[in-house]
């Protein structure tokens, strides 16, 4: 592939990403809504907060936002770091590609690492829980991930498929069990 379509691919990605990630910063990534007997409870997890909302007919709604609980606090402070490394990363990597593209390969290996990691973080979200006992019986409520969550399974996908189609070093490491075995084959 000529090195000026790659370039030009991979700032469109990284940009995208940018945008995508700084995005998720200020955006809710899980969604817990409940409505029973004409009453909404609705809980959203930011990346530093959490925000907790009550509606009921008749009633005005109210909103009241708090500090992450120890169970959301240390998963929320891990996407964080992780996107924030990511986004240098991805600025790292585009510099680099103009001097060195070796450079841009190294970099691109720890924007795989970084993208799949992110990816699992993001999906863990879904798993968490709130059991609501005093008002609604004991039964235990799940977190659905947000479209801002979603955005970033999209473009950490993309980034990976990038890195895997694109970059030379995971080639070579690919391929080397490869040759090591068809060269192994000749000598027989």
């Amino acid at each position: 592939m000529n090195s000026r379509v790659l370039f030009a691919i991979h700032c469109i990605i990284g940009i995208t990403a940018l945008a995508v990630l700084g995005y998720a910063l200020s955006q809710p990534l899980a969604n817990l809504s409940i409505s029973k007997d004409n009453i909404k409870v609705s809980s959203d997890i930011y990346i530093t907060q959490e925000c907790l909302s009550v509606s009921a007919p008749g009633m005005a709604s109210e909103s009241q936002c708090s500090d992450l609980s120890p169970v959301f606090k240390p998963q929320m402070q891990a996407i964080m770091g992780i996107a924030i490394t990511l986004m240098i990363c991805i600025i790292l990597q585009c510099i680099g590609f103009s001097y060195r593209e070796s450079i841009s390969n190294i970099l691109g290996l720890l924007v795989l690492g970084l993208s799949i990691t992110l990816i699992i973080l993001v999906a863990i979200l879904s798993n968490f829980n709130k059991s609501l006992t005093p008002l609604y019986g004991g039964t235990t409520y799940y977190y659905t991930l947000t479209n801002t969550s979603i955005g970033i399974l999209v473009i950490a996908s993309l980034l990976i498929l990038l890195e895997l189609c694109c970059n030379k070093l995971i080639h070579r490491a690919v391929l080397t069990p490869y040759r090591m075995i068809t060269n192994a084959s000749k000598k027989v």
